[in-house]
């Protein structure tokens, strides 16, 4: 620290100080200059097109999950499906593949509605960019 640096006592939750004192640690840095470089990244101005590309990402990434579960889920479906197929009707274990059935339609009905909300904001999203081009 220079000479003109001042120093400033204030008080921080334990919980929070402890916290400091781990990422301090992992970036190899005293407590002091860890906290100086987190104020310092605080007040580097964001653009909107970082927090634009930041919310596509993550968007785009809730995409491929929700995407990647309807699969599974589909694969379940099919599952229960054969399943049924070999039971007798009106029997304990048809009742049960119907109860799982349900489980897994309900299931994505869900994830299908997430989906289309996903859908939504990544489109509203990529027109927001196209406008500020």
């Amino acid at each position: 620290m220079s000479k003109i640096d001042v120093q400033v006592n204030f008080r921080m939750p334990a919980e929070l100080k402890a916290r400091l004192e781990q990422a301090a640690k992992g970036n190899h840095r005293s407590v002091t200059a860890e906290l100086v470089a987190r104020l310092e990244e605080s007040f580097i101005p964001r653009t909107m097109d970082d927090i634009g590309q930041d919310r596509l990402k993550s968007l785009n990434a809730r995409y491929s999950e929700l995407s990647e579960e309807i699969n599974r889920i589909n694969f379940e479906i099919d599952e229960v499906y054969e399943e049924a197929q070999k039971t007798t009707p009106k029997s304990k274990e048809r009742e049960e593949v119907r109860a799982r059935y349900k489980e897994l339609s309900a299931k994505m009905n869900n994830l299908k509605l997430e989906m289309q909300k996903t859908m939504f904001l990544l489109a509203s999203a990529e027109c927001w960019g196209n406008l500020q081009k």
